[in-house]
């Protein structure tokens, strides 16, 4: 099984959290893969894509830093603990740019 660790990405400048994944690359390797694209990919998230390149073009970037690691698990159980945390902070009135799926698996902004 493989390692994974929930990450969030953080406002550098005001320190507000934005966005909540779940990785088993090392984090610094997943922020540079989101910077890359916010710039290169298909945004199929644009309001974090945005965020990411208005960061970026300011001579900043995102913060990322660890919210849980060290667990061992399948694959879905990594996803049900990122939902928990995207939950709890959307709970604490914090919004965040992650993309909700509703009944149909279509995503949406959350929010």
């Amino acid at each position: 099984m493989d390692m994974k660790v929930i990450y969030l990405l953080r406002d550098p400048v005001t320190d507000a959290p934005k966005y909540v994944g779940v990785t088993s690359q090392p984090v610094e390797d997943r922020l540079r893969r989101h910077i890359s694209e916010a710039f290169n990919r298909s945004r199929a998230n644009e309001s974090k894509s945005a965020w990411i390149r208005d960061l970026v073009r300011a001579g900043n970037r995102p913060r990322i830093e660890i919210i849980e690691d060290s667990f061992s698990h399948p694959e879905a159980r990594g996803f049900i603990r990122e939902s928990y945390w995207i939950d709890k902070f959307e709970d604490e009135g914090i919004p965040l740019l992650n993309l909700a799926q509703n009944p149909k698996g279509k995503y949406r902004a959350r929010g």
